[in-house]
């Protein structure tokens, strides 16, 4: 998933040899998960839709194109799968296997979740228009719900998962909630303490993974805006989103990277089950902002 992965398990049932187990069957059954969504392995079974572009798929990746489908209306086109040519263009996609970069389209026309076709009945999808699926804003979101059905069938019912900032967590013993800090995107130190169990939580931001324009001299986030077909400009901005899943967190996150202020506080009214935090820089000078309902997860200093 191009980050590290951090599972901490409890159980007062099995010992540590038990719980070794099992933390590293849920690995394997991320890392496999990964392997069918990773756009940057030639023979994921993503990359084999999109070479093909039309294919009977496995469960897991017909839901989670489903789900973004689902969220690109939600959220008014600002999340989309298919905005591989405008990462390209702009060059993240640098150490990518020349086989798989070649098959994505030069042309910023070829976007557009309407050129992707689902059968609910047999599990085809069909691509039109030669567009290419880059589920990275959403994939890692899905692996650890996916990682989390896993632990809860083996009946561990204590557990945190963190991919880099996406987390899931239950409860940990005795009903505690966990703390979950929330860095300043800036200055990396915790800006924001939540107090969540049962829940996930996600963050976005556009100061990690950037490439510097020749011309310009300009850092560009690798977060894309659909609308405009552009990457967004560095500008030390982070947007937290809690919800009941981590895919749903995941892929809203990267969303409201494109939003406005109001824009993304209306959303977070208007739609069940997301709360939003927003810190962002504007001329050196930080600002927070969040939704209403977030208050009752905010942990007092």
């Amino acid at each position: 998933m191009g980050t590290f992965v951090q599972i901490k398990l409890i159980s007062p049932k099995l010992n540590k040899k038990q719980l070794k187990n099992i933390c590293n069957d849920v690995f394997k059954y991320g890392i496999d998960l990964e392997q069918k969504l990773t756009i940057f392995n030639k023979n994921s079974e993503v990359n084999i839709l999109n070479f093909k572009k039309k294919k009977y798929v496995s469960d897991e990746l017909f839901e989670i194109i489903k789900k973004s489908l689902d969220i690109n209306i939600l959220t008014k086109g600002r999340f989309d799968i298919t905005v591989a040519p405008i990462l390209k263009k702009n060059g993240f996609y640098k150490n990518m296997d020349l086989e798989i970069l070649n098959n994505i389209s030069d042309s910023l026309n070829n976007i557009g979740i309407e050129n992707i076709i689902l059968n609910n009945k047999n599990n085809i999808v069909i691509l039109n228009n030669n567009i290419f699926l880059d589920l990275s804003g959403i994939a890692k979101g899905y692996i650890v719900d996916k990682m989390s059905e896993f632990l809860k069938q083996k009946q561990i019912n204590n557990f945190l998962i963190n991919a880099g900032g996406d987390i899931y967590c239950t409860k940990k013993n005795n009903n505690k909630k966990w703390n979950i800090g929330i860095k300043d995107p800036r200055s990396n130190e915790i800006q924001i303490t939540l107090n969540i169990s049962n829940l996930a939580i996600a963050t976005s931001g556009d100061y990690e993974n950037v490439v510097v324009k020749e011309k310009t001299n300009k850092e560009i986030s690798h977060i894309v805006d659909p609308i405009l077909k552009e990457s967004k400009e560095k500008k030390y901005m982070s947007v937290s989103v809690i919800s009941s899943n981590c895919k749903k967190a995941d892929a809203f996150a990267t969303a409201i990277m494109n939003m406005k202020k109001q824009e993304a506080l209306d959303l977070a009214e208007t739609t069940k089950d997301i709360e939003i935090i927003v810190i962002e820089y504007k001329k050196s000078k930080k600002e927070i902002f969040y939704s209403k309902r977030i208050k009752k997860f905010l942990k007092e200093r």
